[in-house]
């Protein structure tokens, strides 16, 4: 399990790195299921742009959609408390 776990994180670090470098993660964790795999986390988002939940989701969903199991993303949008 911590080498899908690893393994996924990697993936979506490399997914977001050329989707958007401005976006950070946190709280990053997976619960999987006999039926599917539910990866959760909350994303931060800085001032200025302007990117929703159901966006992020989409370019998940995409990026994991071979996958022999499927994948359920459950995305916390957070906004930084000051302007960097």
């Amino acid at each position: 399990m911590i080498k899908k776990h690893k393994k996924l994180k990697e993936k979506w670090y490399k997914l977001y790195g050329q989707y958007d470098k401005s976006l950070k993660i946190h709280d990053f964790r997976m619960v999987v299921a006999k039926s599917h795999i539910n990866v959760i986390f909350d994303v931060v988002v800085p001032f200025g742009k302007n990117r929703e939940k159901e966006e992020l989701v989409q370019v998940l969903a995409k990026a994991f959609a071979e996958e022999t199991i499927p994948y359920y993303f459950v995305i916390t949008v957070d906004r930084p408390f000051v302007e960097e």
